[in-house]
């Protein structure tokens, strides 16, 4: 994902310390890079930024954009005040904010924005070298590197290669090639740290200069101001870099050095590599080996036992790493080298992976059971899969679109739940053959599915009676309203047709009859005979007791007329 950052700069005096300050919440003291201090950057001992008290958390000086207009930078401390740095010197950190061509926060297309206990929104964009790798690894990289066998991502990140105290020479540009080994890169770099001072790294190794360290790539973080639309990074990622060439910086950022670097390096630098997946080896074995392990642990029984145990050997692992790290830097002899113990922990995830991918495979037919019931219920709840057909499916499909649509709401409502607690039994009953190991119902998903059809024919049967009984309904209604309307029609229902023809009859009969009564009595006579047919019909009551009336109407009238 590229933002296409419309410029690269440094904070300004009075964004940190002046009225537009928008790292109040943040704190003035930022936190230093491996790669910074490697590139000459000062590392403070006890002074660390307020939420990491690790090695990591330790803080440095950093440019600001101002001028102190005594001719020197304005800058902050590694106490977090403000301070000047010598316009000459490359021995600042720069922390670096990339301002962004947007006007709406919505518009910034970045994935995983999240907001931190600053305050702030908190994003990854980008990776650059940060932090060094552990001793063991960087022998590894070293020999692998010696031997040829690391492949050249054909990244390359630029840095100065000047001296940090080489003043008054001019920016010479030097490429740090990029190099990937199982699935990770790294850089190798010559250090350039200071060579008074606190030069200890994250990884605890103190580090002199001309050293050879090799630097993780790792996405950078931002903070990503709301206001003025800027991505602020979280820590200083780099040094070495002179401000300016001449002696007295005039507040000029755009024909500095700095500005020159932002702009026409880092920005791109920090534009990821993409690997070549055809000759690139696959990530490490350990976290090859974790991703089948959760693969297959989907669905275990004892899955949050085997995840303890995963943890408790990761633990396990992790300590016995820092006890060789310990050793070294205290020259203590070893009996555990960094292979030995990841070669003992990748035969115990081994032995994980066969465990939970036999299980598996014994209950593959179940778990696909499972699936299939899933899918039944998600259509009954309106969630329709296409790629996914059977008989049942096509069953339920009828049921759902052809036989419920002319049932009453409350009918249709019965009829998905008692379809849904059919197939939450049959889960329970899966669940608790693979739980529990008990004696299964099926062996196969298609015979399941045939023992469903079965066991839910009752409820097909009584939507039948419901689907006629509406049907028989609508009907009745249709055939009234059309003798009403003086219309009669043989009803589709053999059952009905004498009761219509009754009812037909007396309506007629009634309506002729009414026509020799004063018009006071006829009116009141033809109101009477219409509340009697609009009544709503009940088929299983009403429906006899119309005609009756209806006849005892007519009766009625002969009376009166004869």
């Amino acid at each position: 994902m590229n933002l296409d950052i419309k410029e690269a700069r440094l904070l300004s005096k009075d964004e940190v310390f002046g009225s537009q300050n928008i790292v109040k919440q943040l704190g003035t003291k930022c936190a230093v890079s491996d790669f910074a201090i490697l590139l000459g950057a000062f590392v403070s001992e006890d002074i660390h930024v307020a939420d990491n008290s690790s090695l990591r958390g330790r803080t440095s000086w950093w440019y600001l954009v101002s001028t102190d207009y005594d001719g020197n930078v304005f800058g902050v401390d590694k106490c977090g005040d403000r301070g000047a740095l010598y316009a000459r010197h490359r021995s600042g950190g720069i922390r670096p904010v990339l301002v962004l061509p947007y006007s709406n926060i919505s518009d910034i297309p970045l994935n995983g924005v999240k907001r931190g206990k600053s305050g702030f929104l908190e994003v990854e964009y980008g990776e650059y070298p940060q932090y060094v790798v552990n001793p063991e690894m960087n022998k590894i990289l070293e020999s692998e590197f010696s031997a040829n066998r690391l492949m050249k991502t054909g990244k390359t990140y630029t840095t100065d290669s000047r001296k940090w105290y080489d003043y008054s020479e001019r920016f010479s540009p030097v490429e740090q090639e990029e190099f990937e080994y199982n699935g990770k890169k790294y850089v190798r770099i010559k250090s350039k740290c200071q060579n008074e001072g606190y030069n200890k790294l994250s990884n605890g190794v103190k580090v002199m200069p001309n050293d050879i360290v090799w630097v993780e790539v790792s996405p950078i973080k931002w903070y990503l101001d709301e206001n003025s639309k800027m991505l602020i990074s979280k820590t200083l990622l780099a040094s070495g870099i002179r401000f300016c060439k001449k002696g007295r910086y005039r507040g000029k950022f755009k024909k500095t050095e700095m500005y020159m670097f932002l702009n026409e390096y880092f920005i791109k630098d920090i534009i990821p590599s993409q690997l070549d997946k055809k000759e690139n080896k696959e990530d490490n074995n350990i976290d090859k080996l974790f991703r089948e392990i959760y693969k297959y642990l989907e669905g275990n029984p004892n899955k949050d036992e085997i995840e303890k145990t995963l943890n408790k050997m990761v633990e396990e692992y992790n300590k016995k790493l820092d006890e060789i790290m310990a050793d070294k830097e205290n020259d203590v002899p070893s009996f555990e080298t960094y292979e030995t113990i990841t070669y003992d922990f990748e035969l115990k995830l081994n032995m994980v992976l066969m465990e939970v991918k036999s299980h598996n495979e014994k209950y593959k037919e179940y778990f696909k059971m499972l699936a299939t019931l899933d899918k039944y219920i998600a259509l009954v709840n309106g969630n329709k899969d296409k790629e996914y057909n059977d008989d049942l499916i096509l069953d339920l499909e009828t049921i759902m679109d052809i036989c419920l649509p002319f049932l009453k709401k409350e009918d249709a409502t019965k009829i998905k739940h008692l379809l849904i607690d059919a197939f939450e039994r049959e889960k329970r009953e899966i669940r608790n053959h693979i739980d529990n190991n008990e004696k299964p119902s099926y062996k196969t998903t298609d015979e399941m599915r045939i023992d469903i059809r079965k066991k839910i024919h009752p409820i097909l049967e009584g939507l039948s009676v419901c689907v006629n009984k509406r049907d028989l309904e609508v009907e009745i209604v249709s055939s009234i309203s059309k003798i009403i309307d003086g219309i009669f029609e043989k009803p589709q229902n053999e059952a009905l047709s004498f009761y219509l023809v009754e009812i037909n009859n007396a309506f007629n009969s009634i309506v002729n009859l009414s026509k020799e009564l004063p018009q006071e009595m006829s009116i009141k006579y033809k109101k009477e005979m219409l509340n009697i047919m609009k009544d709503k019909i009940n088929p299983d009551k009403d429906f006899n007791s119309m005609a009756n009336d209806l006849k005892g109407m007519w009766l009625s009238l002969n009376k009166i007329l004869y």
